[in-house]
């Protein structure tokens, strides 16, 4: 998915919006319990178009993939 490459306003709010929920998360991790599926879909979406990142990008987008997964288990225990 190119859904940052035509639109990097976008991108940059997204990013802003990802790292408020990941600094509410490390604040209280039961909020994650509210709407894991937002926290993970955010991370699937930066992994989605990994050529955003520069280095090893696809271990990157690999290692955010996984995260996610690990976010939507965790949501799940916590509901």
């Amino acid at each position: 998915m190119r859904i940052f490459a035509n639109n990097p306003r976008r991108f940059v709010d997204d990013l802003r919006r990802f790292a408020d929920d990941l600094r509410r998360f490390a604040d209280d991790p039961r909020r994650l319990a509210e709407d894991p599926r937002r926290l993970a879909d955010d991370l699937r979406r930066f992994a989605d178009d990994p050529r955003r990142f520069a280095g090893d990008s696809r271990r990157f987008a690999d290692d955010l993939r996984r995260f996610a997964e690990d976010l939507l288990f965790l949501g799940g225990l916590n509901k």
